[in-house]
């Protein structure tokens, strides 16, 4: 199974050369890096993990990328409820940046590799397609 996953990671490795994505905590940016997207907004993404306050300025650089559709997309922990996460949820929407939401924990009745092979499903799904034109 793992090496099914393995292969479907290289092949989106091959839409995603020069992307960005990010995420409100680093639940999978292992996933994401080995999907081969760049990771941004990572001081913001451990606050948020250590239940801190984001530094305003890591803020404000999350919600510039959001606006400016500088990532294709946004990973949400939907396990955590904080007013700042729901809100760059929603600006993300309404800026046109796919959100996928993961949890922390499998869902009942799935084991890990269909689960790791669902958030792949999400994130092909949401790419854009190979040689169209880039954010």
């Amino acid at each position: 199974d793992l090496d099914t996953l393995s292969g479907r990671l290289a092949a989106l490795r091959a839409r995603t050369s020069g992307l960005s994505a990010t995420a409100t905590e680093p639940l999978a940016n292992a996933l994401l890096g080995a999907a081969g997207l760049r990771l941004r907004h990572l001081a913001f993404q451990k606050a948020i993990q250590n239940d801190t306050e984001p530094a305003p300025a890591d803020v404000a650089a999350f919600e510039d990328d959001l606006r400016a559709r500088a990532v294709v997309l946004m990973l949400n922990n939907a396990q955590i409820e904080a007013p700042t996460t729901r809100r760059l949820c929603a600006l993300a929407r309404a800026s046109g940046v796919p959100v996928i939401n993961v949890t922390e924990t499998l869902p009942d009745g799935r084991h890990y590799q269909a689960w790791l092979n669902d958030v792949v499903d999400q994130i092909a799904t949401v790419l854009p397609p190979a040689g169209a034109s880039r954010p």
